[in-house]
């Protein structure tokens, strides 16, 4: 009961955007701020989803699908292996591997669905570590005396 609707008590308007806040980033698959989200469009049912923008380029390149808070389909892009044309769609498991004809070269090209990245998908902000330092060895020249070894 934390609808505001429903609860006229004190602070039950908050409760609940923190409430929709929440399910939204468990939707989207991880918290971000406004100014790194991005709207993508439902090839179902046409909603706007609010994703995080690493995500969206996954999801653009083919590498990543994502699943719609009001018709809970899964889509994503796939790309004629010809002329690499791509197309948002719903993701059925009973089509993966079918033929379909390209719109755009009309050759025909088996259909393959990205693969869904688990959730929650929150994108690292701290840089990669940096590789560990590699030892130095003392050049040897020609001319330096060499060492002997002791019997």
């Amino acid at each position: 009961m934390l609808h505001p609707d429903k609860n006229k008590a004190p602070g039950s308007s908050k409760a609940f955007q923190t409430l929709k806040k929440a399910f939204e980033a468990l939707i989207s698959g991880g918290v971000f701020d406004e100014s790194d989200a991005v709207e993508i469009k439902c090839p179902s049912c046409t909603v706007m989803i609010k994703i995080h923008k690493e995500r969206n380029d996954l999801i653009q390149q083919g590498r990543d699908a994502c699943t719609c808070r009001s018709c809970k389909k899964e889509f994503g892009q796939i790309f004629c292996s010809h002329c690499y044309s791509s197309w948002m769609m719903v993701i059925e498991p009973s089509r993966q591997g079918q033929w379909l004809t390209c719109s755009m070269c009309s050759m025909h090209f088996v259909l393959q669905y990205p693969v869904a990245l688990p959730l929650p998908f929150i994108p690292s902000k701290k840089p990669p570590p940096p590789p560990p330092a590699k030892k130095k060895r003392k050049k040897i020249n020609w001319w330096d005396p060499q060492p002997t070894k002791k019997k």
